[in-house]
């Protein structure tokens, strides 16, 4: 009546078809295939962990030397730093120091230009004559003011008589024969001397004692 599915199923017959003995064609399909994830990975090397670190140690290397780098130019920008400012300081402090020195050169001339006129007053004092006496005392005045004046800006007398001979600050004309003091003592002024800023502005003429021969 029916066909026997016995003759498909025999191992005897060489023309086995799929869906023979009820088998699903689909699946004897899929049993021949390779799975997916097999077949992504064919052929790629595998990543281990000691790769991993290796390239971890190399990263954390190159970022130390490029930190080294950035070390050693914020050390030298600061060092060129360091230069300019000092440099800026010596130039202020020289500016400042040329500065007073024209101003004090400018003052030294203004007050050798004036002692003359201090000479010629001190001068006119020393004439006798009663005639004269309101004269004097007028120039005595004007005398006062002056070196008050002069004293002011700075100007400084040279006291010289009965100290020893200086010529740091003295100017010997006259040799004298005096056994009353000792040798090369200041015995008189002729003209008087003046220290200006701490600087002779003028040595002091004057006569020196000698021993008598």
């Amino acid at each position: 009546m029916g066909e026997d599915n016995s003759k498909c199923c025999s191992p005897d017959r060489e023309d086995i078809h799929s869906g023979c003995c009820g088998e699903d064609s689909s699946l004897s399909e899929d049993s021949h295939e390779t799975p997916g994830p097999a077949r992504e990975t064919e052929g790629k090397p595998e990543t281990t962990g000691e790769d991993a670190v290796l390239k971890l140690e190399e990263e954390i290397s190159n970022l130390k030397e490029s930190l080294q780098n950035k070390d050693s130019q914020i050390e030298e920008l600061i060092g060129r730093l360091k230069r300019l400012q000092a440099d800026f300081d010596n130039f202020k402090r020289r500016t400042q120091r040329e500065k007073e020195e024209m101003v004090q050169t400018a003052a030294s001339s203004v007050m050798e230009s004036l002692l003359p006129v201090l000479d010629n007053f001190q001068r006119a004092t020393q004439v006798n004559g009663g005639e004269e006496v309101s004269f004097r005392e007028g120039i005595e005045m004007i005398i006062k003011q002056l070196e008050k004046s002069l004293r002011e800006s700075g100007l400084e007398p040279i006291e010289c008589v009965g100290s020893p001979f200086d010529p740091n600050f003295h100017e010997a004309v006259f040799m004298v024969e005096d056994d009353s003091v000792d040798e090369n003592t200041v015995v008189e002024e002729v003209q008087k001397g003046y220290i200006f800023g701490g600087k002779v502005l003028r040595p002091a003429m004057v006569k020196v004692s000698r021993k008598s021969t």
